[in-house]
Parts: structure tokens; C-alpha cells; sequence
């Protein structure tokens, strides 16, 4: 698990030795939850590359930012490479005063592993950040 700020932390599918203590939730971006765990999940998938609605990766990022106000959120997906950097990158680019490049950057200084975002979800951030109202710098 990678902390990208000290409430949210981005990982591939949580193991029996990833360490869930300390978290309210944790958001889902698989289709799927083969796992059990008594920390809340919210099931928020998303396909990696071209495919998502704009108004499908802001729901998850508005969800995520609910969730991040009553405590620490894991972001997680199977491969853990592409769509939970994108989201965390986004959720910074919207609440925070950075462009989307720079979150990006910030995100991936975080990780444990190298950034792999696949082209089709990047070409869909400028039309989420709008539906969010995230205004450029």
C-alpha cells in the first residue's frame, strides 16, 4: 500500500498480509470482490483504457471525496498499475491546486512501483475535471 497523502493510499488487490487497520473504506475500482474484509468497500468499477463515461470517474472521484472526509480511504484495483493512480492523480488535480501533469507526477513519486496509466483513460481527464468544475490554474 502507497500513501500518496497521509488519508489516501493507492494498491493492487489487498493481500492477507496488506495491513488494513486504520482505514474507514476502501473503494473498488474491479468489477469484482473476492476478498472479505470488515472495512467498508464501496464497489466503484472502472475498465482500464478507453470505455469510461466521464460522468462514471467522477462519480467515483466525488465518492472518494466523501469518503476521505470521515478518514482514511485505500483505492485499490487487481492490478493496482493504471486506474488507482488515475483516480488518486485526479483527486488531487480537483482538490488540490495542481494541474492534472503535476498530480500525476506527485502520485507516481509515491508509488512503490512505476506508473502505467493506459492512454485511454488519460485522454478522458480534462472531461472529468470539467464536470467537477476544476478550473486551470
Amino acid at each position: 500500500m502507497d500513501w500518496v497523502t497521509p488519508k489516501l493510499a493507492i494498491s493492487g488487490y489487498p493481500s492477507s498480509k496488506t495491513d488494513l487497520s486504520g482505514l474507514t473504506a476502501i473503494v473498488n475500482l474491479d468489477r469484482y470482490t473476492p476478498y472479505t474484509t470488515a472495512v467498508r468497500c464501496e464497489q466503484m468499477p472502472l475498465i482500464d483504457g478507453p470505455g469510461n463515461a466521464p460522468s462514471a470517474i467522477a462519480m467515483v472521484l466525488e465518492k472518494l471525496d466523501e469518503l476521505l472526509e470521515s478518514g482514511k480511504v485505500l483505492l485499490h484495483c487487481a492490478a493496482g498499475v493504471s486506474r488507482t493512480p488515475f483516480v488518486a492523480a485526479l483527486y488531487l488535480a480537483w482538490r488540490h491546486p495542481m494541474e492534472f501533469d503535476e498530480a500525476l507526477e506527485f502520485t507516481a513519486q509515491r508509488r512503490s512501483c512505476e506508473l502505467n496509466i493506459d492512454l485511454g483513460l488519460l485522454a478522458v481527464a480534462d472531461p472529468v475535471l470539467a464536470l467537477l468544475g476544476h478550473e486551470e490554474l
